[in-house]
């Protein structure tokens, strides 16, 4: 059995690409081993030819034919709405809504054979048998070798399979919740043997096939509403049911032998085998712009959340996929957050009105492992967890600041005020910095460092920061460098401060909505106008490097850098994930 799976997705899957995207899946490693862009934006990928080496495409009734490099091959006009590629042999079958089937050269496109048919079409697993439909209400089973119709029935099936005896397996829709699975053998009006399931919605794919080396037939049920998907397995010789087999969401293609199938949904990419009977998952990205990440304590895991109501973990230093979790809190405006422990994995959504938790080991729900404020905006926990810092909106711009006690939720200290952004307080060994706004005659509101213990509360003198530029108690604001440096954005230019006398290190160029991150304290990373990440020496806030994206015509969505202050982690616009090791980027800075 085939250790490979070819696939062509019409959406970004771990590549920059505007359209047609060509994949090779290690079925054996559960791996997307290779990915490349096709050049093709607008048609339709209708199938991947057994070896991988050829596309087929439509677009507005004609049928063209790609190599898996991307090259043209041939072009044919004529309705056609559906192609299969035969096994074994360099012939492709299309189907036209104009009544026509033919039979094509797929290298020359040469046409070798015409019938008078329409789509949908099915081949057998050797690529003997072809059926389609002769008119609305009848199906045959043409012999392609011999070039002639080997049995005609009445019946107009959704999906359809000729097997290797000469029969026709198919489902049709008998109700709005029924699907039934019958047999037609040559020659009978009714079917050898149907079996009826209970489906919700139209929970039925286009997926079928026959494992003759087990002697079933495997039916996929996409699983729309509360129906899980799942392949369905019944005996080949009176339809009793074998096996039932779980999936994930997706769409669903098998293989010509019916013993392996490979599932896709975006990013995310399963094998499934009949030996096995259950699937292998890969994730090789995101199907939409990633818009937080975040690492472990230890820095060994980084969680990202998309707009593609996924949550997403990888192994920091390798990239290695580990898991993936769906439909978190819809995926918009997710805030994730590792517990202190590194066990859970915890997300909020913007106004901190829903909670979701994982632990990591096995993906299995639990509780929030603590209460949250109503309408907290952002929250942060102390390196051992005993500790929470919370923002919660009181009105339209006003905020209130908790310090809270996690063993008792005793609030330690408050201020109602502005605090600006979800980074506004950070915690630094038993302190907790934040940020307030005094109000001066004069001077207007002046901004100042707080610097707080965190088991009592008790309050240091307060830090004043010198301003390079008007600052406003609606900037942008983000703490690094182990609390020693703080950035505040204003009017398209970020600040730069060190707080630990207040004295304002210069001001860089800021026109994108992407908050500068520190990593330790020797660098600052920022987008500039060109969409680049630009990489600044925090000792003399002086340009070191630009890492750019252009290459893969891709674009930085979210900056993340770990605890270490070593790395930069990149969420891109389509869903990719890159990290680049800061002592190997900037020229010079070697350790």
């Amino acid at each position: 059995m085939a250790a490979e799976a070819f696939i062509v997705s019409s959406k970004p899957v771990g590549v920059a690409s505007k359209g047609a995207v060509w994949h090779r899946a290690d079925l054996e490693h559960g791996i997307v081993a290779e990915s490349h862009d096709l050049g093709v934006t607008h048609a339709l990928p209708v199938d991947v030819r057994p070896d991988g080496q050829q596309v087929a495409f439509v677009h507005h009734g004609s049928l063209a034919l790609r190599t898996a490099a991307g090259r043209f091959l041939w072009k044919r006009r004529g309705g056609w709405s559906e192609a299969l590629f035969l096994a074994g042999a360099d012939r492709i079958v299309a189907g036209s809504v104009q009544g026509v089937v033919a039979e094509f050269d797929s290298s020359s496109g040469e046409e070798i054979a015409r019938m008078r048919g329409f789509p949908p079409l099915s081949v057998s697993g050797d690529g003997r048998l072809l059926s389609f439909r002769p008119d609305r209400d009848h199906v045959v089973l043409w012999d392609r070798t011999a070039g002639r119709e080997l049995a005609r029935w009445a019946a107009a099936p959704l999906q359809s399979m000729p097997t290797g005896a000469g029969e026709l397996l198919g489902t049709r829709l008998t109700g709005p919740n029924t699907v039934e699975l019958f047999c037609l053998e040559p020659g009978a009006r009714r079917p050898r043997w149907s079996v009826s399931r209970r489906i919700s919605g139209h929970g039925v794919s286009r997926a079928l096939a026959v494992c003759e080396e087990r002697e079933t037939v495997l039916v996929h049920m996409s699983g729309t509403g509360r129906e899980q998907p799942a392949i369905h397995e019944h005996r080949l010789d009176d339809g009793s049911q074998a096996d039932t087999h779980q999936l994930s969401h997706g769409q669903l293609r098998f293989s010509a032998d019916g013993q392996r199938a490979v599932l896709w949904n975006g990013g995310v990419f399963s094998a499934w085998s009949t030996a096995a009977g259950r699937e292998h998952r890969t994730s090789v990205g995101h199907d939409a712009a990633i818009d937080a990440v975040v690492c472990s304590p230890d820095g060994s895991l980084t969680a990202t959340a998309g707009n593609d109501s996924t949550i997403r973990v990888w192994s920091t230093h390798t990239g290695e996929p580990r898991q993936v979790f769906g439909g978190a809190l819809g995926g918009v405006g997710l805030s994730p957050r590792f517990s202190a422990d590194g066990r859970l994995l915890l997300a909020t959504s913007r106004y901190g009105d829903q909670k979701w938790c994982r632990r990591l080991t096995d993906g299995t729900p639990e509780a929030f492992p603590f209460r949250l404020p109503p309408a907290t905006r952002s929250w942060h926990t102390s390196a051992d967890g005993q500790l929470l810092w919370a923002e919660t909106a009181t009105g339209t711009w006003e905020t209130r600041s908790r310090l809270i006690r996690r063993a008792d939720e005793a609030t330690l200290w408050h201020t109602d005020g502005q605090v600006p952004g979800p980074n506004g307080a950070v915690f630094t060994g038993k302190d907790v910095l934040t940020l307030e706004w005094e109000f001066t005659y004069g001077h207007g509101r002046q901004p100042r460092v707080v610097r707080l213990r965190a088991e009592s509360g008790y309050r240091a003198e307060p830090v004043m920061l010198q301003g390079l530029a008007r600052l406003s108690p609606l900037d942008d604001v983000v703490f690094g460098g182990n609390g020693d440096f703080l950035a505040l954005r204003s009017q398209g230019q970020v600040v730069v401060f060190d707080i630990r006398d207040g004295r304002a290190l210069g001001q860089l160029e800021c026109l994108t909505d992407i908050m500068p991150v520190f990593a330790g304290s020797r660098w600052l990373l920022s987008v500039d106008r060109d969409m680049q990440i630009c990489v600044y020496d925090l000792a003399g806030l002086q340009l070191q490097t630009r890492l750019s994206l252009k290459s893969a015509n891709d674009a930085p969505r979210s900056l993340y850098s770990p605890p270490s202050g070593d790395a930069v982690l990149v969420g891109t616009q389509r869903g990719v994930l890159l990290r680049w090791a800061l002592d190997e980027a900037v020229p010079g800075h070697q350790r």
